[in-house]
């Protein structure tokens, strides 16, 4: 009885959801001053990079970039759109087993959240949540329930392409056969854990521990569909950390080191405890200088990334606003209706493994 409130509790306020809600909470003066300390590290941390891009021994770099092909800078601009694109398509794949919203409004809300990311208090977040709420009209419950879904699958598909290539150095043969096993074994892995918390494991305990995650990552469907497009995500950053690459240094970095790179920059965008900006600039150019990669040239090509990135989101921010409309509220949330998840296809999705058995 008690699981049952604390749920519905969850439907309406944002603080009941999860101990990670607290991150939204306007109290909490030591959450507060962390964020505030890590927005100044942050701050400090973006200035040493931009005076890293424009010292003297980068000299050769600036001029390529101030020198740089129509045609490159037209290449990195397409391939940022579908990358952008293809990351809110990945938000909209996850949920669809689960709830059918208009990709118009997933891909909005997406792009506002990346432009925002950058900034401290993880304003990104949680505009992503509120805005789906108000937008939408969908649950906290379901909303996290959601993104911490695409998180834990995202980790299932960062952390394999990261170690593999980590090993490796390059793209082989063994590269493809590493990370496909290990793709596989950590999304069969987290759909099996899904199905387990969902049985009501710990007393339902472990099923909130993960903000109910298992709603979602217990489906095939939405775990297969997630990699899919999530594997699709990096190709394409991987490709944009080549041409920018091939602006700054004159010719494009190995497969490898680009997938390296990519990995790296999407991992830091996700965890990054504050905003993203700066943190996530000198860990991306920490790895790249560990795999062979000066620090001032790769430090200025993810800067041109991050850079192209912010404009791009923020040029679909804006053109879907006019069609979405964020500002403008929906509806009046149904909360039962919001939070109704088909239970009993999750059931069968989950039981269909062990009754082959």
């Amino acid at each position: 009885m008690n699981n049952r409130s604390d749920s519905e509790g969850a439907l309406v306020s944002p603080h009941r959801a999860g101990g990670v809600l607290a991150l939204l909470e306007p109290g909490g003066r030591k959450n507060k001053a962390l964020q505030a300390v890590g927005a100044v590290i942050g701050v400090a941390l973006l200035i040493w990079a931009v005076s890293l891009v424009f010292s003297t021994e980068n000299a050769e770099a600036r001029t390529r970039l101030m020198q740089a092909s129509p045609r490159l800078v037209f290449f990195l601009a397409a391939a940022t759109f579908a990358g952008v694109l293809v990351v809110g398509c990945t938000f909209w794949l996850t949920l669809l087993p689960v709830r059918r919203i208009r990709l118009l409004n997933v891909l909005t809300v997406n792009a506002i959240a990346m432009v925002l990311t950058v900034l401290p208090f993880k304003v990104g977040f949680a505009m992503r949540i509120v805005l789906h709420h108000r937008i939408d009209v969908l649950s906290f419950k379901l909303i996290f329930s959601w993104v911490s879904a695409v998180t834990a699958l995202g980790a299932a598909s960062l952390m394999p392409l990261a170690g593999v290539s980590l090993w490796r150095g390059e793209v082989d043969m063994w590269w493809w056969v590493a990370f496909g096993a290990s793709v596989l074994a950590t999304h069969v892995g987290g759909w099996r854990f899904s199905c387990w918390t969902k049985r009501g494991a710990l007393k339902g305990r472990a099923s909130r521990l993960i903000l109910h995650a298992d709603d979602i990552t217990s489906r095939p469907s939405a775990v297969i569909m997630h990699g899919i497009s999530r594997t699709t995500e990096m190709a394409l950053l991987a490709i944009r950390f080549s041409i920018a690459s091939a602006i700054i240094l004159g010719t494009p970095i190995d497969v490898g080191p680009a997938i390296i790179l990519a990995a790296t920059f999407v991992f830091l965008s996700v965890v990054a405890p504050v905003g993203a900006l700066g943190v996530r600039e000198w860990g991306v150019a920490l790895v790249g200088e560990a795999v062979g990669l000066d620090l001032e040239p790769i430090m200025t090509i993810t800067l041109l990334v991050t850079f192209s990135e912010l404009v791009i989101a923020g040029l679909i921010a804006l053109a879907g606003s006019m069609s979405v409309r964020p500002w403008k509220k929906r509806g009046i949330l149904d909360a039962n209706a919001a939070s109704t998840v088909d239970q009993s296809q999750v059931k069968q999705d989950c039981s269909a493994h062990s009754s082959a058995e």
